[in-house]
């Protein structure tokens, strides 16, 4: 079953007047629910808990672990739900007995720091920004790049290359991006949450200790999601699309994306939005997909978490826009829904959600 884009974007927009919902209190270790995972949307999930926890008074742990970990430890049980940038195939799933479910669209987006360089102006294609992380181009003022910016001063300057230690989502949206986009980038580093890359680079565990990194190297480039980039005012790149355009990473390029895309309810919502079509998308956006076990175990806990995951989808697009992230159509919630109930089954194998 394909599911289309539905949702307008002035509908969308609108949702970004609303106030957002935000509560006083930490989220204590012993919460009701513990979930964890990709690093790009925490802070999404963190405030999306203040917020439950202020009108429903369950608490819910967030850990920024890395979609790898969230993958391993909800396929073990360590944790109530997962939450990955990285879609797993149905084979995938059904070997590690989970489900999954898109929740929302973001920007990965290649950040540096470059003095004299103006915020947001360098521009990059996706072959040059493949020829950095190759360690093809080492230098600020390469030709290549001097012939995408003719109106900068690119400095004499080596490259400092940062890039993910973990296994992140992250990584895997750009490797991702950069194999569809360059041919030497696909044959000899593929794509993945982790790759071999190449000796020298900086390492960086998690999209906060990738702005760090960012921040206290001059000559630096990375990638980050893109509330991480916004929140801490880091340097942000312009991309060429495969349309020819230059696109900034902004709300508007990630909802082309969203709008353009098809959801397959019959291949567990499989969905990469990377190197898209569309004359104003942004190349790289990475989908945030929620992990649940097909059998839960705990009736009562299991009923808590599917509350709250409801309550996600269906009353809190406005944070999700506060924060740089672009809620899913409406059109997909009863697909959303109708495979909770015939995937998700308590011990006894009877469905957990009417």
């Amino acid at each position: 079953m394909v599911i289309m884009m539905k949702t307008k974007m002035q509908k969308t927009m609108l949702k970004l007047a609303i106030v957002m919902v935000m509560a006083t209190g930490q989220v204590c270790s012993a919460a009701d629910i513990a979930g964890g995972g990709a690093t790009a949307p925490a802070p999404l999930f963190a405030k999306w808990a203040e917020a439950y926890q202020a009108s429903a008074g369950v608490s819910i742990q967030y850990q920024p672990l890395g979609s790898g970990e969230a993958i391993d430890q909800t396929s073990n049980k360590t944790l109530d739900f997962g939450v990955s940038d990285v879609p797993l195939k149905p084979e995938e799933l059904e070997k590690r007995g989970l489900v999954q479910f898109p929740v929302v669209v973001t920007g990965l987006v290649p950040v540096i720091h470059l003095e004299g360089i103006p915020a947001d102006s360098l521009k990059l294609d996706g072959m040059t920004l493949a020829d950095i992380y190759l360690g093809k181009i080492t230098k600020w003022n390469d030709p290549a790049l001097v012939a995408l910016n003719p109106d900068l001063k690119l400095p004499n300057l080596a490259i400092a290359v940062v890039h993910r230690s973990d296994a992140a989502g992250s990584s895997f949206v750009f490797t991702n991006y950069l194999s569809k986009v360059s041919p030497a980038w696909k044959t000899s580093m593929g794509e993945g949450m982790t790759v071999a890359w190449k000796a020298g680079q900086i390492e960086a565990k998690g999209n906060e200790n990738m702005m760090k990194a960012i921040q206290q190297t001059q000559g630096a480039i990375a990638y980050v999601g893109y509330s991480y980039a916004m929140s801490n005012k880091l340097s942000l790149v312009q991309l060429k699309n495969q349309a020819g355009q230059f696109v900034k990473p902004e709300d508007y390029a990630f909802q082309v994306a969203v709008m353009g895309a098809e959801w397959r309810a019959d291949s567990n919502f499989y969905t990469v939005l990377t190197d898209e079509a569309a004359k104003d998308v942004w190349p790289m956006n990475a989908v945030t997909f929620i992990l649940l076990r097909k059998v839960q175990e705990n009736a009562e806990k299991s009923s808590k978490l599917l509350k709250f995951i409801d309550w996600i989808y269906h009353d809190n697009n406005d944070i999700a826009l506060q924060l740089g992230f672009i809620p899913l159509p409406d059109s997909l919630d009863e697909h959303i829904e109708l495979a909770w109930k015939t995937q998700l089954k308590d011990s006894s194998g009877k469905p957990i959600w009417h």
